[in-house]
């Protein structure tokens, strides 16, 4: 055999042992780069914990988060946009993102596509089907972990109407802001099998704690019969508790009460002030971001999960009771809290080991995962899981 022939040979094997689409940097010892939205970890315990679950992640496959505060100045689309440029002049492998909107999606696809970078949001699902379409053509687009805010809203409305609660107020985002959007449909569905339930009023974009008790003393002063607040969602870190002193401030003269998409820190304390009725979400939002991880840092390593884009729903539960909060609140506080151990990571997260992961088994271990077994601190907590 010539030498030609040997060369060809050789090349032939390269090729189809090497896998197509691992980045430059995954088939040498330099850390693979992702990019990933984040807030200051200090202020907010379930980025802290993130924060603690990606250093392991970082350890175990050689990755390197890079991480982006997230913008409180310009639009969401602005912001976003931001994020994206600034993680591509980092020569990012993959980013990871939470847009508030559907629109600024092909946008970001295409400069993702130019820079040859994967890319996938959490947090969301992608409401518009031809911005969808748009985006699954794409080779580059991995994916989204995203929450079924549609039926939380609905469950956690629903127990408080069973108890008698008929008159509303909704505190909100703004209108185009997609996961609240679906809140509110959920909230609105409910509301619709009680013909004497209502919505007096609603308040948006409250930004600032001052933002929330100038919103919610107007509206317990403009409506003296209200029963409840629905608060959907709020950028302001600490919303529900700001919500709460709120309410308690106007106490004296309200019997009002809140129900809240999404747990504080504080749920126990919370529910003890006799304002909070339920609660409906993920034990940490930030899960959402985790699990994508795991899929780019698969994906990066030329083993993705799928060989299209996949979906995976983080399951949420329904906290309505103190006893129930006291049960959670461990999870929620113990900011040591690992969402996997190293060795179940090793052993069943990473495709490389486990080359039965994909999508369907995936959203399995994520069913399964409701951080309560993994808790170091929480003990045995056996709360109902609303899918």
């Amino acid at each position: 055999m010539n030498h030609l022939s040997k060369a060809f040979l050789f090349l032939i094997f390269f090729f189809l042992y090497i896998p197509m689409n691992v980045s430059a940097s995954a088939q040498t010892d330099t850390p693979l780069r992702i990019g990933l939205e984040f807030q200051e970890a200090d202020y907010n315990t379930s980025f802290h914990i993130l924060n603690e679950n990606l250093k392991h992640l970082e350890k175990l496959a050689n990755v390197e988060f890079i991480r982006a505060e997230l913008q409180s100045s310009g639009t969401s689309n602005e912001q976003s946009i931001y994020n994206i440029e600034y993680f591509l002049s980092q020569n990012v492998d993959g980013i990871l993102f939470a847009p508030t909107t559907d629109q600024v999606l092909p946008t970001i696809c295409r400069m993702c596509e130019e820079a040859k970078v994967y890319w996938g949001i959490y947090l969301r699902s992608i409401s518009d089907k031809n911005i969808e379409e748009f985006c699954k053509a794409s080779s580059y687009y991995i994916g989204n972990t995203y929450e079924n805010e549609e039926e939380g809203a609905y469950q956690l409305a629903k127990s408080v109407l069973k108890k008698g609660y008929r008159k509303f107020a909704v505190l909100s985002e703004a209108k185009w802001d997609n996961s609240c959007r679906l809140r509110e449909e959920g909230f609105q569905k409910a509301l619709m099998e009680y013909p004497d339930a209502q919505i007096f009023t609603e308040a948006r974009n409250m930004h600032s704690d001052s933002d929330i008790k100038e919103n919610v003393k107007s509206i317990i002063q403009a409506y003296p019969d209200l029963d409840c607040f629905f608060l959907a969602g709020t950028k302001t870190i600490g919303g529900t508790e700001q919500v709460l002193t709120a309410i308690q401030a106007m106490r004296s003269t309200s019997r009002i009460s809140l129900i809240a998409i999404d747990f504080s820190d504080k749920i126990l304390t919370d529910f003890q002030s006799g304002i909070l009725k339920s609660a409906y979400g993920v034990p940490h939002f930030t899960l959402d971001p985790y699990y994508l991880a795991i899929e780019m840092i698969n994906t990066l390593k030329g083993y993705p999960l799928e060989e299209n884009s996949t979906s995976c729903c983080i399951p949420g539960i329904l906290i309505s009771s103190e006893e129930q909060a006291k049960e959670l609140s461990p999870v929620l506080e113990d900011r040591s809290l690992l969402f996997f151990p190293d060795d179940y990571i090793q052993n069943s997260l990473f495709k490389w080991n486990n080359p039965d992961l994909n999508e369907e088994l995936f959203q399995q271990i994520i069913n399964e995962n409701q951080l309560l077994e993994f808790s170091v601190s929480s003990g045995n907590v056996n709360i109902t899981v609303e899918p």
